[in-house]
């Protein structure tokens, strides 16, 4: 896995395969440009992200949006700003394809509240982590945790998952040509289907995330076509079903056929046949070898986790 210093960009990313994929069968050249990056929301769509990262070692970017600024003369840590992402949006895209709406949801804190067992000690209940973020997807947030996001992410959310995506999918097929369309990529389940009581929980997150884009997309498109606009928005789901099994667990224990890198206790990695990676608390990283001429990866392998490996 390949990974680039702009916002742990990849290309192995299921955006590079799916050109891949059409470009093989079909035989026509398909200009593709990756504006993901990896922790952003749903604001960032409209709102420049920034975060605190290692400095990347390429001082040119081929993304004119992406910058970063050395915050100290020693050490090695940067700011790095990227512009909203909608401004890459005009009337020269035929297809925008994107994955949004899981840090919204609260995705980082469900992971490690309840992914991994030794680090949960120090953090909030998956309970309650599992409770907050279902709220926000159902639209039941009360004021106090409304106003406390907003106060945050100076955004003018509605606090309400399937509202905020209603609005992001207004926006951009605002900018978006007749006969363009819009393709959002369901997540796959990201805890196994066990009786384990938090992975129960994990995965309504994942069946209501689903249905509310459901709902909000065809909202959308209804309004589309009312006002006779030839651009339409499709919601793909069909690979959930094809990661059934291999998802993480929320036991501690990895998923040997997992599609995630994930948190994993050193004893462990004899009997699964994983490489070690030391981490913090006493654990290692169950991760395919990276490579990157651009990044000292090992300072940033704890972003990689519960992302997807090589095969996810």
């Amino acid at each position: 896995m390949v990974w680039t210093a702009l916002c742990f960009r990849h290309l192995d990313a299921w955006g590079h395969e799916a050109v891949g994929i059409v470009q093989r069968s079909v035989g026509v050249q398909l200009n593709y440009t990756n504006h993901a990056c990896q922790g952003a929301r749903i604001e960032h769509l409209m709102q420049p992200y920034t975060q605190k990262q290692q400095c990347s070692v390429v001082t040119e970017s081929s993304d004119l949006q992406y910058t970063q600024k050395k915050l100290f003369w020693f050490g090695n840590e940067c700011e790095h700003t990227m512009q909203p992402q909608i401004d890459n949006i005009d009337d020269s895209a035929d297809i925008v394809i994107a994955t949004i709406g899981g840090n919204n949801a609260g995705f980082s804190d469900i992971i490690m509240s309840c992914f991994t067992p030794s680090i949960s000690l120090l953090t909030s209940d998956c309970k309650d982590v599992c409770a907050y973020s279902k709220r926000y997807l159902e639209g039941q947030l009360n004021s106090k945790e409304c106003s406390g996001i907003i106060s945050i992410t100076k955004w003018d959310t509605s606090c309400s998952f399937e509202d905020d995506y209603i609005s992001i999918l207004e926006k951009i097929t605002s900018k978006m040509k007749e006969g363009s369309k819009v393709i959002i990529s369901a997540y796959p389940y990201i805890a196994t289907d066990t009786e384990d009581e938090h992975n129960q929980m994990v995965r309504e997150l994942g069946h209501i995330a689903i249905q509310r884009q459901r709902e909000a997309i065809d909202y959308v498109n209804t309004l589309l076509h009312a006002s006779n606009r030839d651009v339409e928005i499709i919601l793909f789901t069909e690979h959930v079903k094809l990661f059934a099994g291999h998802e993480a667990t929320t036991d501690g224990e990895p998923n040997p056929d997992g599609y995630l890198n994930e948190f994993t206790p050193s004893s462990l990695l004899p009997s699964v046949g994983l490489s070690e990676t030391k981490l913090p608390f006493g654990l290692s990283l169950n991760r395919p070898t990276v490579s990157s001429p651009e990044l000292d990866v090992e300072a940033d392998e704890l972003a990689q986790l519960y992302h997807p490996n090589r095969v996810g």
